[in-house]
């Protein structure tokens, strides 16, 4: 049990760390435009984003499938960027102030899903050299599902605060977040890009 909460603990903690938090984002930018009233669609996009995550992560962690860390520091963040787009192009529904499904994004969440999956975190990496490979992927994941949770009820508390406390219309709060997620993304790539040409 204390090997579970000490990997539990790890993911849960870990998704909060740089190398990670760039799930976060891709998370804010899928499900952080919606309130309440699209909790079963918050739903399906995450669940769709999961699925992806847990297949390709556990691909790279049994050594199926090996991305070069370098060239994830690209598509990761660019992942955010292109569901940051999309954002702008929604429509809500002008009686119910909320947005449609859309097919399309249901594979944008699948596909960063399996992205964000190869991102294989450090933190268990010694773990996997032993024979006790369950365990500690299991629970890193767990820990990692359950901060994501977190986040996914942070944020619709967040929506529901912006939007019917203070008022603010869906279509600005989206503009905001959208916008916000985007701009951190491009500075995440124009760091990493300036990092890889100082170290040459």
């Amino acid at each position: 049990m204390s090997d579970f909460l000490h990997y539990f603990s790890l993911g849960f903690i870990k998704i909060t760390y740089q190398d990670v938090f760039i799930n976060t984002l891709f998370i804010i930018a899928l499900c952080g435009i919606y309130t309440f009233k699209s909790i079963r669609l918050i739903a399906t996009y995450a669940g769709c984003f999961v699925f992806g995550y847990l297949t390709t992560f556990f691909l790279s962690a049994f050594e199926i499938i090996n991305v070069p860390i370098k060239l994830l520091q690209y598509l990761l963040p660019l992942t955010t960027i292109v569901v940051s787009i999309s954002n702008f192009f929604l429509k809500k529904n002008a009686f119910t102030n909320k947005y449609s499904p859309h097919d399309y994004r249901y594979f944008l969440a699948l596909a960063g899903g399996l992205l964000h999956g190869l991102n294989f975190p450090e933190a268990i990496e010694t773990a996997l050299r032993s024979d006790k490979l369950l365990l500690p992927i299991l629970a890193f994941n767990v820990g990692i599902l359950s901060a994501l949770l977190v986040i996914i009820l942070f944020l619709l508390i967040t929506a529901f605060i912006v939007t019917y406390l203070f008022r603010v219309n869906i279509r600005e709060w989206n503009l905001i977040l959208s916008g916000g997620c985007a701009g951190i993304s491009i500075y995440i790539i124009m760091n990493a890009l300036f990092h890889t040409l100082a170290l040459k």
